[in-house]
């Protein structure tokens, strides 16, 4: 019988400077950090089940929009963060959640980086050694649970929830 790909739970732990793993009060599990222009508290029952997103306004005085790409005082923009942490009683911790995917906010799980799909989508554009050398890859991330973590960039992270690459 197969196993049901999505009853497959992910770790996460933190990596502080762009994002934060950890726990509410009633123990539902959370992350957080800045998605510009706000900041973003992302929540999970205790189970690893998406819930909902929260969102608050980065502070306008210490946003600025130039040619498209957003600028800030990431220091006082952390100490919004941290105090909306502290507000709602987070903690920090490693989580264990199920496979979701939030691409208006370009966040979520995937189980292999996006140009293993393509290269396997599309093997007469890559040939049959890249075509060979991503079939052994993903054999080896599968074996080994890797998994793509996204929050605004794609993480590389290892089965235990540690960020190995971005």
């Amino acid at each position: 019988m197969a196993k049901d790909p999505s009853a497959r739970l992910y770790s996460i732990d933190s990596y502080p400077i762009d994002f934060v793993a950890g726990y509410l009060p009633d123990g539902n599990q959370t992350l957080s950090g800045v998605l510009y222009p706000d900041l973003a508290v992302i929540e999970f029952d205790s189970h690893g089940t998406f819930l909902r997103v929260l969102t608050r306004p980065i502070p306008g005085e210490l946003l600025e929009l130039v040619n498209g790409i957003y600028r800030s005082d990431e220091d006082a923009v952390m100490d919004c963060l941290e105090q909306w942490r502290k507000e709602l009683g987070i903690v920090p911790g490693k989580i264990t959640v199920q496979r979701f995917s939030l691409p208006d906010l370009g966040v979520g799980i995937d189980d292999f980086p996006d140009d293993f799909d393509d290269v396997l989508s599309r093997p007469e554009f890559y040939g049959e050694e890249s075509v060979q050398s991503v079939h052994e890859e993903s054999a080896r991330w599968q074996e080994q649970g890797n998994f793509v973590f996204w929050w605004g960039k794609d993480y590389y992270m290892s089965r235990d929830g540690e960020v190995e690459s971005t």
